[in-house]
């Protein structure tokens, strides 16, 4: 639960707060309250500059619009990587299948940063989702496909490219492809 949904519970119905009790309550700093009120987006800001007074509807309000811009939908092959903070695709489309009692849990790794991303599903819409995805065997190998680089990959998948004259320090990358 994220702190505004906690404070957004704990505001008194027709309260006027101001900025030392909103800080002494949940703990919030006065000039986030004041940048709050500054915000556009903030409804009916108060006419007296001191001491500043906000009314908890206007704040439960501008919060709860706050929180829905920062919400993402998601299609039902995106996960939400945390890392980018953003709707990505599984890499390769390939899929860790975790099911716990009722519910099925798709851990897969963020093509742009490496990340795990997590989602959960029903068990009764798996079998609408899992038709976009290769499914993965073990966790192991959604761990080795997060650490690998780009061309450990290419190597995970059989193209070897090496110089006769380099040292050979791909031998760990040859034991993880017989995962795969």
């Amino acid at each position: 639960m994220s702190k505004h949904k906690k404070m957004i519970s704990g505001l008194r119905h027709n309260y006027t707060y101001t900025t030392s009790q909103l800080q002494q309550q949940f703990g919030i700093h006065p000039h986030t309250v004041r940048r709050w009120v500054k915000d556009s987006n903030f409804p009916n800001p108060p006419i007296q500059p001191r001491p500043l007074m906000v009314f908890s509807e206007d704040l439960r309000a501008y919060l709860r619009t706050k929180e829905q811009a920062r919400k993402t939908s998601l299609q039902a092959t995106e996960f939400y990587c945390m890392g980018c903070k953003a709707a990505k695709q599984a890499e390769g489309n390939q899929v860790y299948v975790e099911t716990i009692k009722l519910t099925t849990r798709l851990k897969a790794v963020c093509p742009s940063c490496g990340a795990f991303m997590n989602k959960a599903q029903s068990i009764s819409k798996l079998d609408s989702v899992t038709p976009f995805f290769k499914r993965i065997n073990t966790l192991a190998e959604l761990h080795i496909l997060s650490r690998a680089t780009r061309s450990e990959k290419a190597h995970l998948g059989g193209i070897v490219t090496s110089h006769p004259n380099e040292p050979s320090t791909d031998t760990h990358l040859l034991q993880q492809a017989s995962l795969f």
